[in-house]
């Protein structure tokens, strides 16, 4: 009978220990609605494969919506608010530029493609050099590249036919940068496009992606989309976790989330491409016009908009990272890399 009970009470310890290891929870606290590609299918599908590799002892629960505002992101979950989140490098210059290389005008081959890239770079050049002792970054990625959208029957084939064009651009580089071709330049949130593009205040606008077009509802107000070709942009975003919380973890269980984050994450974004290519065929479908700037041009507005980039590497420089060498590695793999992807 003793034998029988010190089984049933080791049985129960066992059973108490695996149910408190089960017990693991993340709160994930994210800026996108739950009918956002991203949030639908990159996110929840990369927690379902945490709760599978980890054998169902760390699961991921998302907050019903974002607990901090854009640029508090990283600080929210450093102060142990959540867990997770997501945070936009461009938002904290002063401890994220080094990771705002993806703002500059070049080739961009796919989401995909740049997203494997900025993961390499960071865990190749980056890792040690960034402001993040009190969050662990399991990954990061891109949006799909930005385009150029008309609203009216104004043409931009010259410069001299950007020089007094009302132009809507999100703040920070993308501003400064398209300030240097139009004197028009009107900055401000993405989420204000709406308000400027709707009541004509604008000939076009840009730093927004295709399927931010219907995302905004600027959809119905779009005349033309221009692809910008190798003058492209896009940013650059980090997947993080709580230092503290990482460290409480098991190793088995940090083993787990590693497997599925890093380059497999950054690999989930292609259903961003596939997003765009479906959502530019429905655009073209319906009557919308899509072209791209010729090669001239394009040549010509990168030259203008080069300062934006000298800029940052000089600036990191600061920071004992060398901007050139970042740059020169990031393009080599997108190069390597697109021939893959494509």
């Amino acid at each position: 009978m003793r034998h029988s009970a010190f089984l049933s009470g080791l049985a129960l310890v066992v059973g108490l220990a695996g149910s408190a290891q089960a017990e693991t929870k993340l709160l994930f606290s994210t800026l996108f609605p739950p009918s956002h590609t991203l949030y639908a299918d990159v996110l929840v599908p990369w927690a379902d494969a945490v709760k599978e590799e980890s054998g169902g002892s760390v699961e991921i629960e998302f907050a019903p919506s974002s607990l901090a505002p854009p640029p508090e992101q990283l600080s929210m979950v450093e102060n142990g608010i959540a867990d997770i989140a997501i945070q936009y490098t461009g938002l904290l210059p002063n401890r994220l530029t080094g990771l705002t290389f993806t703002e500059f005008p070049g080739p961009n081959y796919s989401t995909e493609v740049t997203s494997v890239a900025i993961w390499h770079v960071y865990d190749e050049m980056l890792r040690d050099k960034m402001d993040l002792r009190r969050a662990k970054v399991l990954s990061t990625f891109s949006f799909p590249k930005t385009w150029f959208w008309t609203i009216n029957d104004k043409t931009f084939e010259t410069l001299e036919d950007f020089k007094g064009a009302r132009l809507a651009t999100v703040t920070g580089n993308a501003a400064t940068a398209w300030g240097a071709v139009s004197d028009g330049v009107v900055a401000g949130p993405a989420f204000r496009y709406f308000e400027i593009v709707s009541k004509g205040i604008v000939d076009a606008y840009t730093t927004i992606t295709p399927i931010d077009v219907p995302g905004f509802n600027l959809e119905t107000y779009t005349k033309s989309g221009i692809d910008l070709g190798d003058i492209a942009t896009t940013g650059t975003f980090i997947l993080i976790i709580s230092d503290r919380k990482w460290r409480s973890l098991t190793e088995d269980q940090r083993a787990a989330i590693e497997n599925v984050s890093g380059e497999a994450f950054a690999r989930r974004t292609r259903v961003l491409d596939e997003k765009v290519a479906e959502t530019l065929a429905r655009f073209e479908a319906q009557g919308m016009s899509l072209s791209e700037f010729s090669p001239e041009l394009q040549a010509q507005l990168k030259e203008k908009m080069g300062f934006i980039e000298e800029a940052w590497i000089a600036s990191v420089s600061e920071m004992d990272i060398d901007g050139a060498a970042v740059l020169e590695r990031f393009h080599a793999l997108e190069a390597d890399l697109s021939g893959a992807a494509k």
